[in-house]
């Protein structure tokens, strides 16, 4: 997870935010290049139980450790399905309506080519510039054990 997309890093200086200054940071899964690598998990608030069970805790400690940063690795809360991380991410967040929210959701930091934002951020998209409309507006589809379908082309 690359804290210079994120805006959030975190190291023995403390925590701290750069823009975007996310709110909550939700970790679904780990990319098959990490192969087991979750270094950077500890910069995320909510993540799944798949994520942790996927995770080499080996590899996820000494990549930490190397980089003098073992708090990158610390695992953060995390529950069964994406619609309870997402629901605990909202209320956490002070987000009673979920038409409020203000959520960009990106398959990870390394690929920003395709992007979802709510509707609530359609506004801020346009006066950035840039940027491009590929699809309808549409609510999220979940499968029937509440995890979110990936809506990137080409999966």
């Amino acid at each position: 997870m690359d804290s210079n997309i994120t805006g959030r890093h975190r190291d023995i200086a403390g925590d701290f935010s750069a823009p975007p200054c996310p709110g909550r940071i939700f970790v679904r899964d780990l990319t098959r290049d990490s192969d087991g690598n979750a270094n950077g998990i500890g910069l995320a608030d909510i993540t799944t139980a798949r994520l942790v069970k996927r995770m080499d805790r080996e590899k996820t400690a000494v990549n930490a450790v190397t980089a003098i940063s073992p708090e990158k690795a610390a695992i953060p809360v995390y529950f069964d399905t994406d619609w309870q991380c997402i629901q605990v991410c909202m209320h956490t967040a002070g987000i009673e309506n979920g038409s409020d929210a203000r959520i960009v959701r990106i398959r990870d930091t390394a690929s920003l080519q395709y992007m979802e934002i709510s509707r609530s951020l359609q506004t801020a998209a346009d006066e950035k510039g840039g940027l491009k409309q590929v699809s309808s507006w549409r609510p999220w589809d979940f499968d029937a054990a509440g995890n979110l379908f990936d809506f990137y082309p080409g999966n």
